[in-house]
């Protein structure tokens, strides 16, 4: 950093949207999951299959509000970055390439992550299709 005031500042920045990410996360799981159980515990629709489509309805609404107001702090954040780094000095060229060999590892370990989360996202629609497929 230049300076102690701009170290203060990316603090501050960086608090801005560690904060609110958490708040939402923290937020919206109960927003999320009540709904969809008291429905799905007390619902008077008669056969299982409705009711559980009926709350993953619901939970599914609730999601994309979630990934809605998560996507618009992202681009707020994102907006702001050149502002905020306008005053800050250039990095030199070695720092540079030690930033982007720990980028090449953090991208394989992503990979890995993101295939994790396809595959439990496959397999848990596989059983939601096994739950509500019988008759």
């Amino acid at each position: 950093m230049d300076s102690k005031s701009d170290e203060e500042k990316v603090r501050a920045f960086v608090s801005l949207y560690r904060i609110p990410s958490a708040l939402i996360s923290v937020l919206m799981t109960p927003v999320v999951m009540v709904p969809a159980l008291i429905l799905e515990d007390l619902g008077a629709l008669t056969p299982r299959v409705h009711r559980l489509t009926v709350a993953l309805g619901i939970s599914g609404f609730f999601w994309l509000i979630f990934v809605a107001v998560e996507v618009m702090l992202w681009l707020v954040y994102r907006a702001m970055v050149p502002g905020l780094t306008a005053s800050l000095s250039e990095v030199a060229p070695e720092v540079k390439a030690q930033l982007r060999t720990i980028s090449v590892q953090q991208r394989s370990l992503q990979r890995v992550i993101l295939f994790c989360v396809l595959a439990a996202v496959v397999f848990l629609g596989l059983a939601l299709v096994a739950l509500t497929g019988r008759k």
